[in-house]
């Protein structure tokens, strides 16, 4: 009677063991359809790093140009504006002419991430200097300076060249991930 119980248990166990096995091979299956989804959100969350590292130092110009005609004074005209910025890449590099030769003055505390060279027109020199002071104005710039003045006899005005530091404050941060930590 006893090897006919254990011969029962034995073939009882062995019917739940098959069951088990059938249910994790339809398991494994049902996950295979799903590899394909869960390796391209593994493939998007490589990319959305890359891109942040990509776009670390964008720049919305448009806004930027913008902001700095509007601090300009009456009279004062930016005939061309040259922005600079170091890539991602570069950043770290130690260079003497990032941010303009005036760059060591820089007391802000940020990081120099380029330069912003400038050419304009307006009716006298206190213009100008008023023109200068507002640049500080613009998040993101500081140490602006004078590179020269010169008549304009068709104007009747001043025509000038200047320069400043460009900080990380002018970074837009519009392409940042933000950190899955924080939500």
């Amino acid at each position: 009677m006893g090897l006919a119980v254990t011969i029962y248990l034995t073939g009882a166990a062995q019917g739940q063991l098959d069951q088990a096995d059938n249910a994790n091979t339809q398991l494994v299956a049902t996950q295979r359809t799903f590899s394909t989804a869960s390796s391209v959100l593994s493939d998007m969350d490589g990319i959305d790093s890359q891109l942040n590292r990509l776009f670390v130092d964008d720049v919305a110009v448009g806004p930027f140009v913008a902001t700095l005609r509007a601090t300009a004074p009456e009279g004062a005209t930016f005939s061309s504006v040259n922005l600079t910025i170091l890539g991602a890449d570069e950043s770290g590099a130690a260079s003497s002419t990032v941010g303009g030769s005036a760059a060591s003055l820089d007391d802000s505390g940020l990081a120099i991430i380029g330069s912003l060279d400038f050419t304009g027109n307006a009716p006298n020199e206190k213009t100008i200097a008023a023109l200068i002071d507002s640049v500080t104005d613009v998040p993101g710039l500081t140490v602006p300076y004078i590179v020269s003045i010169r008549g304009n006899s068709t104007t009747g005005g001043y025509d000038f060249t200047a320069q400043a530091t460009v900080t990380e404050a002018l970074r837009s941060e519009r392409f940042a991930i933000e950190d899955e930590a924080a939500q």
